[in-house]
């Protein structure tokens, strides 16, 4: 009796694949061949106010932030489009570079829903070669 449930424990365990990947980290995982980017300045806009009997406030803000969007390859061989804050992206020169490409850096965490991934991605790494990267780059400053 001791052989045959030592055995079924040895079956469960060894049949558990208990390292499953997540499912953003199959879509995010590995270098991804990069097509196209571009950037543009996004503006947001708040206001809100208030009052009571005579009295009233109102206040607002304007923020702006600069947002890069490129074209990369997935794991599946299709061509997804990803909008980054210019913040969450890293250039890397090398000079052996052939093709440019990409590869991410994202939070393990839930939900595990690959169509969010953007929300788990902690940076992009564009690698580059000088060639291929401008050399005169003026990248206007946010107040």
């Amino acid at each position: 009796m001791k052989k045959l449930s030592l055995i079924l424990v040895l079956l469960l365990v060894t049949g558990c694949n208990c390292s499953q990947e997540s499912k953003i980290a199959q879509v995010l995982k590995g270098t991804h061949m990069l097509r196209q980017i571009g950037s543009r300045e996004v503006t947001t806009s708040s206001w809100s106010g208030g009052f009571f009997l005579i009295a009233g406030g109102a206040s607002g803000q304007t923020v702006s932030e600069i947002k890069v969007t490129f074209a990369w390859q997935g794991n599946d061989g299709a061509y997804q489009f990803e909008t980054l804050p210019l913040d969450k992206i890293h250039i890397q020169l090398d000079d052996h570079v052939v093709i440019p490409c990409v590869h991410f850096k994202w939070i393990e965490g839930w939900p595990d829903d690959p169509d969010l991934a953007s929300n788990w991605i902690r940076y992009a790494v564009l690698e580059v070669n000088p060639k291929d990267w401008p050399i005169k780059i003026n990248i206007p400053r946010v107040p």
